[in-house]
């Protein structure tokens, strides 16, 4: 069946005839400003206007690349109607929230800037290549308040139940709303894809319902036009759940499509400037029974003084600190909040997240001869007049943080990682 046949099932003619005009239009290009650190003076260059609703959202004239402030965690690449899930959710400092389908971890990003580092964010995907690249998206923007795990919650979900205060499932969809950003997501739609991808969509929502505490929030959201991953999904998950759950209303703003009796929201990028997304969000209202996993047993951290995180963790490869905690026995975690150091052939070095979350008050500021070496991954020596403390210190850049290096005689062992070096 084609695309178009396929919306005339559920779309106006109207409706249809601006998205294929959409189609034919350039895509959207927008970024999330690392807020925890920086203010927009530092991409104004780069921003053509603000986000109507995300204060750190910011639309761009094209992809700019991946330059230095990217690679060093200023800002990160995403959908503007991404970025609605922090806004809609509202994320207080207390809350434990799951991000089931977390990679590459745009809406994680977005909601841990919001908390600026406070609550507990396990960010969760399936697939091992994928959840490093979401581990190695959080350690970009220096986060100590997101663990990343690789798991399939099918099979833990009964230890953890009740659990979670809020929790996101951005579902695997056919993804109908990507044709303008990705020509092979055009050519590869069909309509068997969508029905595989509704039924996992539905063993999805199971999964959250287990996992969701009494008056949690779930977010539902897809890229994805077709119906029957969207409002029937939904539709279908209340019928099942009969007085557990209800519809939270979104504000329309005008800007969005009001999905079938307001059954969640359309971000159609003929209303609002972005790819597309359909979002939906549910309360948990019913009675769910006491459950207690058992406690995990963590010691407060004494290891770096002037970080106000509480709770240390030790692995094979470095020593992590974070804020609130919950046992991680069942989950396999690729990364416990913030990695201060790593360990390497029983050898200790700071980590470059740690780079990444301190600001750059007792950083050595870089000219940009210096800048350019360090990034090279050159030895860096410093004039004898300025008298450098001995041992590892942050090196920094027009007042970003790069990473670290090891002093010895003003002379600096450069510490920035391989994969990053230009």
């Amino acid at each position: 069946m084609e695309f178009y046949e396929h919306l005339q099932k559920e779309y106006d003619t109207n409706t249809i005839k601006k998205l294929q005009e959409e189609e034919n239009k350039q895509r959207t290009y927008c970024v999330i400003l690392n807020v925890n650190k920086y203010n927009e003076n530092i991409i104004k260059d780069k921003i053509i206007e603000k986000h109507p609703f995300v204060k750190n959202g910011y639309y761009i004239d094209k992809n700019i690349g991946y330059d230095y402030l990217f690679s060093n965690g200023v800002y990160y690449y995403q959908d503007a109607g991404s970025m609605m899930a922090a806004y809609f959710l509202n994320p207080d400092e207390n809350d434990i929230i799951l991000d089931m389908c977390a990679a590459p971890g745009g809406k994680t990003i977005d909601i841990a800037l919001k908390l600026k580092n406070k609550g507990l964010i396990i960010s969760n995907d399936v697939n091992y290549s994928r959840a490093k690249t979401l581990s190695n998206n959080i350690e970009n923007l220096g986060f100590a308040n997101v663990f990343v795990t690789c798991n399939d919650l099918d099979k833990i979900k009964n230890f953890y139940k009740y659990t979670f205060d809020k929790i996101i499932l951005d579902a695997p969809c056919s993804g109908s709303f990507m044709f303008r950003k990705n020509e092979e997501a055009a050519k590869d739609w069909n309509i068997e894809k969508v029905k595989k991808y509704a039924i996992e969509q539905e063993k999805l929502l199971e999964i959250a319902d287990i996992l969701l505490k009494e008056d949690g929030i779930l977010y539902y959201s897809t890229c994805s036009l077709s119906k029957e991953e969207n409002e029937y999904q939904i539709q279908n998950f209340l019928k099942n759940h009969a007085g557990e759950y209800e519809l939270i209303e979104l504000n329309n703003e005008n800007k969005f499509y009001d999905g079938i009796n307001n059954t969640g929201i359309y971000m159609m990028p003929f209303m609002y400037k972005c790819e597309g997304q359909y979002i939906c969000i549910l309360k948990k209202v019913c009675k769910t029974p006491l459950f207690f996993a058992k406690n995990s047993y963590f010691n407060k951290n004494n290891l770096l003084k002037n970080i106000d995180l509480k709770f240390k963790y030790e692995t094979d490869d470095g020593v992590y600190l974070f804020n609130n905690h919950l046992n991680m026995k069942y989950f396999n975690t690729l990364r416990y909040g913030l990695k201060v150091y790593d360990i390497y052939n029983k050898k200790i070095t700071p980590s470059l997240s740690l780079a990444r979350y301190l600001d750059n008050l007792n950083s050595i500021n870089l000219d940009e001869n210096q800048f350019l070496k360090y990034i090279k991954g050159e030895i860096l020596t410093f004039s004898n007049d300025i008298k450098i403390k001995e041992g590892f210190n942050i090196v920094s850049y027009n007042g970003i943080n790069l990473g670290f290096v090891k002093v010895k005689n003003n002379i600096a062992k450069n510490l920035y990682p391989k994969k990053l070096r230009i």
